[in-house]
């Protein structure tokens, strides 16, 4: 039996199926010997085992039945091939959720009942009224899972059911739909029991979601589920609030945030559930009767995961809703250049939402300069805070970089103490006195003198939001401020009660980062602060543009959703740059179409198809010669289309101690790529190609098809 193991290098393996286990099932969840200990996986079939090989017996059989469905499955493999992810690697990913099973726990229903049935398994719970999976398994219960869930359908165990994770208060349920969102909800409606694309387009506070939550009631009343998909879990506490407001407690989160008692409790409640909300692992839950998928804020890089299999959730959406045969909507103000050229292309159909719900007017656009300004903040920001903490209203102010600055410098040699595995600079985290790399986690204390000259002449260079912060209660004492980013919020909860106290009017203004940027609906809030709003602008990757345009329409965004008209201060050490002056004057998919034209014409995507290979090593000269290899290689066997650039250092050349060279692959005419790359990738293939003779085993290979991170 072929059995993909979910364990490093995921590969599959072959092992004897035992006869007391019944009949095999493609999907089941196993456990098998795997070197000196236990790994789970997945059958894949029964495959060719390998000649002279002696073969070990599954020691356990998790399931009952298949976790992901025949449907899901095949999606599954389609996800597969595109993203070019190895089985193994792509199971792990899809029923990681799946762990939280081994905490399950049982009672007894009849103790003398279990004891004559199976006197081991008796004995076991004998010994302790309730036992979990795992706990059986440490025990050295063998076939544990299996012989549970037996008893389980003789009726001779009961399992404890758990609590599903508690819900928001829920938020007033949008007033009557306006024209265009009816006209846009009519639409999705008609599209139910068959697959089509739409795309869901209308600046902020046009009331996308209330469409959304209009659909998935109508597509409750019919008995099916509906599936919202958003790029951060900072979304899903109002996200929650709203859905309970619409479909009351037949909804639920799920989103890393879990612990597997909340996974347990959502799964003993998916039959009844109208609506599930999670981030990118949520495409895998098992939902029963899916019927709609909602991609909210679409063009989030979020969405792509950036660790191996590298996944775009919005993307492989889009698969599952044609493998299902349901429609998906994507969703944004400010839509991806790939959900625009799908509507270009005729395969989505654009819904548009022109004007802002309850004819709330744009919020007035004010550029600071702050050429010779001291710190982060401007005197006008001052006055506007005291303005919005006289009236009563809320403020938000966007800086996307954390820490107190993005680094120390000397000003007596110059010298910037840097990551020692890293290829950036260490960030100065002032309240914990730390210099730390973002990176990979190293830490070190903030020194006083230069390490390298001696000088006590270390001055910041830069500010970022806890420095933001700091400022802010030194301006205004009286200003009631806190801070949203990846430093404070360490928890789903705690991102919960920080959003809950904004909402209830107990703080004045938040600082955040890329959190704090959309889908957040606080109706007072009258004031928007973009602070050096030139970030972004400088990185080495053809969608740094497109991603500022987004990134400021969205913030911009958050302001004037209410009663109170919204004000934005844009401060820049740039004021007449184009880019900035066209803030608040130009109209996001007037820029787009602009940009999109650029990318036809230069062959980059959406209009082409790109592919990016990643080498790492210890040792450079390894890393090096691996992507020289795999170069020649693809030069050799790809045809005359694709364009290949490289082999060349990664602009972060060094990563966690690696040094990584990558081989960028560019396909035109989107046909060749990413399926003809794929038997370069084999796992005979990646033997000759990463470990080239005199390179040692330890290089690093990372393919991420759709790249939405160069660095």
């Amino acid at each position: 039996m072929e059995v993909a193991v979910a364990s490093p290098p995921f590969r599959s393996y072959h092992y004897i199926w035992p006869e007391r286990f019944g009949e095999p099932q493609t999907g089941l969840r196993v456990r098998v010997p795997f070197g000196r200990g236990v790994r789970w996986g997945v059958v894949l079939g029964e495959g060719t085992p390998p000649v002279e090989v002696e073969l070990k017996p599954i020691l356990d059989v998790l399931d009952a039945a298949p976790l992901l469905d025949a449907a899901r499955q095949r999606w599954l493999a389609r996800v597969g091939r595109y993203w070019l992810a190895p089985p193994a690697q792509l199971w792990q990913a899809a029923l990681s959720w799946a762990q939280c099973l081994d905490a399950r726990a049982f009672i007894v229903r009849d103790r003398k009942r279990l004891q004559a049935w199976d006197a081991e398994l008796g004995a076991a719970f004998a010994r302790t009224p309730k036992r979990v999976l795992a706990g059986l398994w440490r025990a050295g219960m063998p076939d544990a899972a299996w012989r549970v869930q037996r008893a389980l359908a003789e009726g001779l165990l009961e399992e404890v059911a758990h609590d599903p994770p508690a819900l928001p208060d829920p938020l007033p349920a949008p007033e009557a739909l306006t024209d265009e969102q009816e006209k846009a909800l009519a639409r999705i409606m008609n599209a139910l029991g068959g697959f089509r694309m739409f795309a869901l387009v209308g600046p902020t506070g046009s009331g996308k979601t209330a469409v959304y939550l209009a659909a998935a009631k109508e597509v409750a009343r019919r008995g099916r589920q509906t599936l919202v998909l958003l790029p951060e879990i900072a979304l899903a506490p109002q996200w929650l609030a709203r859905a309970r407001g619409v479909l009351g407690d037949a909804i639920a989160p799920w989103h890393s945030g879990l612990d597997a008692r909340a996974r347990l409790g959502v799964l003993a409640r998916i039959e009844e559930l109208a609506l599930l909300v999670g981030a990118r692992s949520a495409l895998f839950a098992p939902l029963p009767r899916l019927g709609l998928i909602v991609v909210d804020e679409e063009h989030d890089p979020a969405l792509k995961q950036q660790e191996a299999p590298a996944i775009h959730a919005r993307e492989a959406a889009m698969l599952l809703g044609e493998t299902l045969g349901i429609p998906v909507v994507l969703g944004s103000a400010t839509p991806s250049a790939e959900v625009l050229r799908l509507v270009e292309e005729g395969r989505a159909e654009s819904l548009r939402l022109s004007r802002r719900f309850a004819a709330h007017p744009k919020p007035r656009v004010e550029i600071v300069d702050m050429r010779g300004v001291v710190g982060p903040i401007s005197d006008a920001l001052v006055e506007a805070l005291r303005e919005v903490k006289e009236e009563g209203a809320q403020a938000l102010l966007f800086l996307n970089r954390r820490a107190w600055a993005p680094a120390l410098q000397c000003r007596a040699c110059g010298e910037t103490p840097a990551c020692p595995h890293c290829t950036c600079t260490l960030a100065l985290h002032r309240r914990a006195r730390a210099l730390r790399c973002h990176l990979c986690g190293y830490s070190m204390p903030a020194p006083s003198v230069c390490p390298a000259c001696g000088e006590e002449a270390l001055a910041p260079l830069g500010a970022g939001s806890e420095r933001l912060e700091e400022e802010l209660r030194a301006h205004l004492p009286d200003l009631r401020v806190a801070r949203l980013d990846r430093d404070v919020i360490t928890s789903h909860g705690r991102l919960a009660r920080l959003l809950a106290r904004f909402a209830r009017g107990e703080l004045d203004a938040l600082v955040g980062t890329q959190m704090l940027v959309q889908g957040h609906h606080f109706p007072e809030v009258a004031l928007v602060a973009v602070v050096n709003a030139e970030l972004g602008l400088g990185v080495p990757d053809f969608r740094a543009a497109e991603r500022w345009w987004q990134q400021i329409t969205q913030v911009m965004g958050r302001t004037g959703r209410g009663a109170r008209p919204g004000r934005v201060l844009v401060q820049t050490r740039r004021p007449d740059a184009p880019w900035i002056q066209a803030l608040g004057v130009r109209d996001y998919l007037e820029v787009m179409r602009e940009e999109l034209a650029a990318r036809k014409a230069l062959g980059f995507p959406p209009y082409a198809r790109a592919v990016r290979v990643v080498f790492a090593a210890r040792k450079r000269e390894e890393a090096e010669r691996a992507a020289v290899c795999f170069a020649r290689a693809a030069r050799r066997t790809l045809p005359d289309p694709v364009r290949i650039t490289g082999p060349q250092p990664c602009p972060r050349e060094r990563v966690q101690g690696r040094w990584r060279f990558e081989v960028l692959l560019r396909d035109p005419s989107r046909r060749v790529l990413p399926w003809q790359l794929a038997p370069l990738l084999d796992d005979e293939g990646c033997r000759a190609l990463a470990r080239p003779p005199g390179v040692a085993a330890t290089v690093q290979r990372h393919v991420d098809v759709d790249p939405v991170d160069w660095m």
